[in-house]
């Protein structure tokens, strides 16, 4: 019996990792990153699968997966929806794609939440 509830809970597992792994994948490219406290900087890759953010990082370091839907942030800056909740690997995606001065004014351009662009 605990051998086939061992079976079973590895196979759920296995399940889920693939439809993660299956979800659609958004990579936002060349944006500069805000996320406070941490200093920004520019030419970031975001990656965002299944709601989360599954990496960050400079372009350099952070490969964008083939798949990928690639959103141009060339000129915008990302930054998270909440400035009291950084940008964390596993974290959710709730992000601003912006125009200006994430520190004063600026203007929202693009706005996922929970890893879906929606409506301003």
């Amino acid at each position: 019996m605990i051998r086939l509830l061992l079976v079973a809970a590895l196979a759920a597992c296995l399940l889920s990792c693939d439809a993660v792994e299956s979800a659609p994948v958004v990579a936002i490219v060349g944006a500069r990153l805000y996320n406070p406290p941490s200093p920004g900087f520019d030419h970031s890759v975001v990656i965002v699968r299944g709601g989360r953010i599954a990496a960050f990082g400079s372009q350099q370091e952070t490969p964008v997966p083939a798949a990928a839907e690639k959103v141009n942030g060339l000129g915008k800056v990302v930054m998270p929806a909440d400035s009291s909740r950084p940008l964390a690997s596993g974290g959710p995606a709730d992000l601003l794609l912006v125009s200006g001065d994430p520190r004063g004014s600026y203007t929202v351009e693009r706005r996922m939440r929970d890893g879906q662009w929606v409506q301003r």
